[in-house]
């Protein structure tokens, strides 16, 4: 009766560090190993690549959303940089020449 089920062991998540025996049918042999659907090598494989493909993808999104606004936030800082440069000098002559003239009045 062993034979006939799964030759893995599966582990409740959490709950056990031993783990039991798999208890479903078998359905496939590899190198006269007895597996189940769920833990056919083959299955586990193609299951494994298609995960890591989608976690590719959102990891390339998630890069490329990166560096969108890496490139942003440094268009921000260089126009900022303009903008300090430019308007800030005239503002602060603007105010020193009142000021000035303030002190011209008295």
């Amino acid at each position: 009766m062993a034979t006939d089920r799964c030759c893995k062991r599966v582990y409740d998540s959490g709950r056990s560090i031993i783990g039991h025996p798999c208890q479903l049918p078998v359905t496939v042999t590899r190198n006269g190993e007895k597996y189940c659907r769920v833990h056919d090598p083959v299955v586990v494989e193609v299951r494994d690549k298609k995960r890591q493909a989608k976690w590719d993808a959102e990891w390339r999104k998630k890069e490329a959303k990166w560096k969108r606004e890496e490139v942003a936030m440094k268009a921000l800082e260089l126009l900022e940089k303009m903008v300090y440069q430019s308007v800030l000098p005239q503002a602060w002559d603007k105010m020193a020449k009142a000021v000035l003239r303030g002190l011209q009045k008295r």
